[in-house]
């Protein structure tokens, strides 16, 4: 396994009453990562790192693996109700003259017979 130098460099800034972290993640000086962080974000992943004894590293790869993990298994909105397709039956028709004329307008225009 080839080791490839990382280095963190933190930045604080004052914006808007919060105060933000800029993390650049930079490695073997080809790729560059920057996550702004609110000042209740940073105090947990402190606090986690203290813990848990992970690097800053650690956590942001395994984050990006869940979060890759997870979009992968959302389904679209066809898949999720793919099932429930072509299930029941149509609609009985309206016994009110006026409303099932319109119903029968809207079957023809729609040619479902």
């Amino acid at each position: 396994m080839r080791r490839v130098k990382l280095v963190v460099v933190c930045e604080v800034r004052y914006v808007d009453s919060c105060i933000y972290s800029y993390y650049s993640i930079t490695r073997g000086g080809s790729v560059v990562f920057s996550v702004r962080l609110s000042s209740e974000e940073e105090k947990e992943l402190e606090e986690h790192l203290s813990h848990s004894g992970s690097t800053k590293s650690e956590v942001v790869r395994a984050a990006l693996k869940e979060y890759f993990r997870r979009s992968k298994k959302q389904r679209s909105s066809y898949q999720l109700g793919e099932s429930l397709f072509g299930v029941g039956d149509f609609a009985e028709p309206p016994a009110e003259p006026l409303k099932r004329k319109i119903w029968e307008k809207l079957r023809d225009k729609h040619d479902m017979g």
